[in-house]
């Protein structure tokens, strides 16, 4: 019988202990073979159920696959605060695993968004037994590419974040589910709305002072704090993972969208990796991938307005994971690290091409000019008459499209 064959033993409510006592729950399912296997983890705020579609595919491939809700969050005992107790939690999972008797020593961890933000978190403490990751659509700093992006509170992200996170705990606050819908019809736009330039109020009447609809849902402030945490300092340092390069120590595969919110902050992880891992196997064994998808869309054609389709479906996301799992944790030959450390998907050509590093040294910056018309080109304006607005902050345009998050329309818009 071959290993994708092998009937599969599933264990749900699995309460992991931490080094407070807190427990987190996990859900594991892995092949009914006689010898332990390697492990794929995903630490997740967004309810371990809805991994379970990953969960078979990972098993046949002769992997125990490991879901767990981080602190506070579903079935998890404690309080969720973001990013704080990620780094422990995190360290005591890995070695719990590798204390298990189906687990061969070493583990891996996938995930985007803030599911990869908690890979970044852990890899500093450095795990014994954490062997290599795959972060996904996530930022190289929370304060510079989340929160406050260029010093300006992303009130469109965040706040629809927010209100995301507190829908999950109404089952302890059920009077509050019609505010809570409110907000969130606030919140999302349509790609008609968007279209039609129609901006909904809740972003004309927003006030940073107080969120009063999440209001205590989640046991603590955590909201607040990070509003009343402006400006970049010791608040933010421990969730700034360029300070941390030099302590990374473990090879990653990277995964970012040309539309995706955190684009930047993907590309500066590669990057500052690539430059500042502890040790030059784990600078050589950084890899990139980058395709026309927004936030963790990895596997769609179909990007705002534009179909990419057939050339970007030709990676498939679970097998590229796997061959990567597969080198690190299992030890098999098969040639990821002999292919060239970026790919990235070019769009308008619509083709994958293999490039050596990112940047590209090979980068010719151009200078465009705005004319009358529309029209924008390398030629300068000259005598032309310029064009003028009036910006209001009170007054905001929408943007059409772009790198947002998943409660906006994103990609390619006309």
């Amino acid at each position: 019988m071959s290993e994708s064959q092998q009937p599969h033993i599933f264990e749900e409510q699995v309460m992991i202990p931490m080094r407070d006592g807190t427990r987190l729950a996990a859900s594991i399912m892995r092949p009914a073979v006689d010898h332990p296997v390697p492990v794929v983890l995903i630490r997740t705020p967004y309810d371990k159920t809805a991994q379970r579609l990953q969960e078979k595919q990972w098993a046949d491939a002769g992997y125990a696959f490991v879901r767990q809700d981080v602190r506070g969050r579903f079935d998890s005992e404690g309080e969720f605060y973001p990013f704080r107790d990620d780094p422990s939690d995190g360290y005591d999972t890995v070695e719990w695993i590798a204390k298990q008797p189906w687990c061969d020593g070493k583990v891996g961890q996938t995930g985007a968004s803030h599911v990869g933000t908690v890979q970044y978190l852990v890899a500093p403490s450095a795990p014994p037994h954490l062997a290599a990751l795959n972060p996904e659509f996530a930022p190289a700093s929370v304060y510079h590419y989340w929160w406050w992006q260029g010093g300006a509170f992303r009130l469109s992200f965040n706040v629809a974040w927010a209100v995301l996170l507190a829908f999950d705990n109404l089952r302890h606050y059920p009077g509050r589910r019609a505010a809570l819908e409110r907000a969130r019809e606030q919140v999302w736009v349509t790609p008609e709305q968007m279209k039609a330039l129609d901006i909904k109020p809740f972003y004309r009447e927003w006030q940073a002072g107080r969120f009063d609809v999440i209001e205590g849902v989640f046991g603590n402030d955590w909201f607040g704090e990070f509003m009343r945490h402006d400006e970049y300092g010791a608040f933010w340092r421990p969730y700034d993972f360029h300070t941390q390069h030099e302590a990374m120590d473990l090879p990653m595969l990277h995964v970012a969208g040309w539309y995706d919110t955190f684009l930047q902050g993907t590309l500066d992880s590669f990057a500052g990796l690539r430059a500042k891992a502890k040790s030059e196997a784990a600078r050589r064994g950084q890899k990139l991938i980058v395709g026309p998808w927004q936030h963790v869309t990895w596997g769609r054609s179909t990007v705002g307005d534009l179909d990419f389709a057939p050339e970007v479906s030709k990676l498939n996301p679970f097998e590229t994971r796997r061959r990567w799992f597969d080198h690190w944790l299992k030890g098999t030959a098969n040639g990821v690290m002999d292919e060239a450390p970026v790919l990235l998907f070019v769009m308008g050509q619509n083709v994958w091409r293999a490039e050596e590093e990112w940047p590209l040294s090979r980068t010719r910056p151009e200078r465009l000019y705005l004319h009358a018309g529309g029209v924008l080109d390398a030629r300068e304006p000259g005598a032309e008459p310029p064009a003028t607005y009036l910006y209001d902050p009170t007054d905001p345009v929408i943007t059409i499209g772009g790198c947002e998050w998943v409660n906006y329309p994103c990609g390619p818009y006309d």
